[in-house]
C-alpha cells in the first residue's frame, strides 16, 4: 500500500497568513511542519508494510494531483494536511473532510484531536467546506482525506500546536 502525504498549499500558495505566535507565519509552513513530523515518526518508527510518499512542496495543486495519480496504486491512500481559520476566534478543533465515505475522515478527526487534546469537530462531507467541493477528495484515483488539524485563529489550538 502506498500512502501519500501532502502539506496542503505549497511554496507559492501560502494559504492562511497567521500571526499565531509560532515561527511559521503561513498555513503552508505549518502544514509542512506537520508533514515533516509525520515523516520523522514514520522513518524513526518500526518498519511498516506501507510505502510513504511525500508530495514535493514546489508542485502546484494541479501538479500535486497529477503526481499522486501517477504513482497511486489501487490500494493507495492520500492525506492532505491543512489548518483552519475563522473570523470567530472561538472556533476550534480538528475536522476531516471526505467526498464519498466518511470512514477514514472519522478516524483522522478522532486521532488528530485526541493527540492534540483539542475538540473533535468530526468528519464532514466536502460540500460543507468553505468552497463546497475539494479537489483533493474528488480528483484523485485513490481514497483520500483532507485533515484540518486545528484553527490558527484560536489561541488554545495554537498552544496545542506548540
Amino acid at each position: 500500500m502506498r500512502i501519500f502525504v501532502n502539506a496542503g498549499h505549497n511554496l507559492k500558495d501560502p494559504g492562511v497568513i497567521c500571526n499565531c505566535g509560532l515561527p511559521h507565519g503561513t498555513e503552508a509552513e505549518l502544514n509542512m511542519m506537520v508533514r515533516d513530523r509525520v515523516r520523522e515518526m514514520v522513518n524513526g518508527g518500526s518498519p511498516t508494510e506501507h510505502d510513504f510518499f511525500y508530495v514535493p512542496d514546489e508542485l502546484s495543486f494541479s501538479d500535486s494531483l497529477e503526481w499522486v495519480n501517477e504513482w497511486a496504486e489501487p490500494d493507495s491512500f492520500a492525506i492532505d494536511i491543512h489548518f483552519n481559520s475563522n473570523a470567530n476566534k472561538n472556533f476550534r478543533g480538528t475536522e476531516a473532510y471526505y467526498a464519498e465515505n466518511d470512514k477514514y475522515a472519522k478516524v483522522f478527526a478522532r486521532e488528530v484531536a485526541g493527540a492534540m487534546k483539542i475538540p473533535n469537530r468530526g468528519a464532514k462531507h466536502d460540500s460543507q467546506s468553505y468552497i463546497g467541493s475539494l479537489g483533493w477528495l474528488r480528483k484523485l484515483k485513490c481514497p483520500s482525506v483532507l485533515v484540518e488539524c486545528a484553527y490558527v485563529s484560536n489561541a488554545e489550538d495554537m498552544m496545542a500546536i506548540n
